[in-house]
């Protein structure tokens, strides 16, 4: 694929594509365990709407903006060990935290390159 005349490998873009389903996928399941365990306020909260607050703390802790609707003080601990995690795996990068859990691969032979001599 060719993109403003540079042309892009196909291994970048599933990269980027693998990196983006990550990222919405982690958004998603961190956004649905806040809607099941936070407690959803009453009161003056409820015109303004705790779902757009919880929306926004999350994709704001993922993205590592620092910006805040003023929910995570009010946070349960375990919500707050999501943001955490949230937050870090926003900073770090889903892909390397991916590969950095991913299996090791098992030790072989150890294989150097090859290298033309000049010889006489």
């Amino acid at each position: 694929m060719s993109i403003f005349k540079r042309t892009v490998s196909p291994d970048s873009i599933s990269r980027a594509l693998t990196v983006l389903l990550l990222a919405l996928i982690a958004i998603v399941v961190i956004f649905a365990i806040f809607l099941f365990t936070e407690e959803t306020p009453i009161g003056n909260r409820v015109s303004y709407g705790w779902f757009v607050e919880y929306l926004f703390e999350v994709f704001s802790a993922f993205g590592t903006v620092g910006l805040s609707m003023g929910v995570t003080s009010s946070l349960h601990n375990f919500g707050k060990v999501l943001i955490i995690l949230l937050m870090f795996a926003g900073r770090v990068g889903l892909l390397t935290l991916a590969f950095a859990m991913a299996r090791p691969k098992s030790k072989g032979e150890i294989v150097y390159r090859e290298e033309e001599v000049l010889v006489g």
